[in-house]
């Protein structure tokens, strides 16, 4: 949702969901947003989960800080990304 209100806020037009009808045969299948104007795009959202292996992001505890796991997070972003090619493809 966060996204969807965002590209509005920017004066983008997004097609509704109703209308992916016609090309998917379903609502639900298919890129999450499509852009109309100011030009045509298609957006796929993700959200990468935590991860189970050497690229797992260390579950934060509240009220510690400590510092970012940037690896972690870019090896679980690579990780689903991957994934949503492996699909496409």
């Amino acid at each position: 949702m966060y996204i969807g209100f965002s590209l509005l806020r920017q004066n983008m037009q997004i097609e509704p969901r109703a209308e992916r009808r016609k090309l998917w045969r379903s609502p639900d299948k298919g890129p999450d947003f499509k852009i109309v104007a100011p030009y045509r795009l298609w957006i796929e959202a993700i959200s990468p989960g935590p991860g189970t292996k050497e690229d797992a992001v260390p579950e934060a505890e509240p009220g510690v800080a400590r510092g970012v796991p940037d690896d972690e997070a870019k090896l679980r972003l690579l990780h689903a990304i991957r994934d949503k090619a492996k699909q496409r493809l």
